[in-house]
């Protein structure tokens, strides 16, 4: 008997299945799909050096929290930043090109300027060159220098290379 259920079972399958051939397409094909935008340029040693202003700010707001300088001397691979609430203290970050357009800054262990007495933090920021204007656009993930598992803060940035 179970022989015979599976055989109907199977008969019936083979017996209502479609064989259809599925229509042409018969609408025109009236232009071909527009092309992908162009890759961005690789991004080199030679767009690091000189000077970089911008400004850090909340990720979900515009609301200026600091404004920062950059310097890179050519050829080299640390960028000493200052914030504009502390101009003398200067912050060096070694940065390595990552992929053809992005660029990854490490700072050293530095004491920010403000609450008084605070804890030594390393900034892990991520930078993408957009365009030829020199504009840069990223995100900045501070830690703690005692224990780099606990962030501090998550904020972007924007930054535009001096001429």
């Amino acid at each position: 008997m179970r022989k015979g259920c599976l055989l109907l079972a199977a008969v019936s399958v083979v017996a209502c299945a479609k064989n259809e051939t599925p229509k042409a397409d018969s609408t025109p094909a009236t232009a071909a799909a527009p092309a992908a935008p162009a890759a961005p340029a690789a991004v080199t040693a030679a767009d690091m050096s000189g000077s970089i202003n911008g400004q850090i700010m909340a990720l979900n707001s515009d609301s200026v929290l600091a404004k920062f300088s950059c310097t890179t001397a050519s050829g080299g691979h640390v960028s000493m930043c200052s914030n504009s609430m502390a101009p003398k203290d200067t912050v060096a970050y070694t940065y390595t090109l990552s992929g053809a357009d992005s660029v990854t800054w490490t700072s050293a262990a530095y004491t920010p300027p403000a609450p008084p007495k605070s804890p030594k933090l390393i900034d892990h920021v991520v930078g993408r060159m957009s365009g030829s204007g020199g504009r840069w656009a990223g995100t900045i993930v501070s830690v703690l220098a005692s224990k780099p598992d606990s962030v501090v803060s998550r904020t972007r940035w924007e930054g535009t290379k001096a001429p």
